[in-house]
């Protein structure tokens, strides 16, 4: 939401002044801080796929009976790959940030023409 805010108030000040470049400014904070974020949850669910890959291609078989067990363990939990959440609705990752930005443009694009519309009457 706040995105999609930024956005429409862009729309509405003044290009060039001290509230447009205060607005861009605040945007590309909310959208890098944003970004980073889902970028890295993206790296830890990619990598956590490798960790099965990592165990089996060690040096499992020259390991004693614990060692097998707990490298078994390792890759069976493995399977289901490790997630960022952002609270408990949403993974951190490159599809959600896309969703996310998605949202704010459509949220953006009928504010806007709620917006015309009532400056037409």
């Amino acid at each position: 939401m706040v995105i999609c805010n930024i956005g429409f108030q862009l729309v509405i000040v003044k290009i060039f002044s001290y509230s447009f470049l205060h607005m861009i400014i605040y945007l590309t904070a909310m959208l890098c801080q944003l970004g980073l974020y889902c970028w890295y949850g993206n790296e830890i669910i990619f990598e956590s796929y490798g960790i099965g890959n990592a165990c089996y291609e060690s040096d499992w078989t020259n390991c004693g009976p614990q060692a097998k067990r707990m490298l078994f363990i390792i890759m069976e939990g493995s399977k289901r790959p490790l997630r960022m959440r952002a609270g408990k609705f949403s993974d951190l990752s490159l599809a959600s940030f896309t969703s996310v930005l998605r949202s704010a443009y459509s949220f953006f694009a009928l504010i806007q023409r709620l917006y015309t519309d009532t400056d037409l009457v």
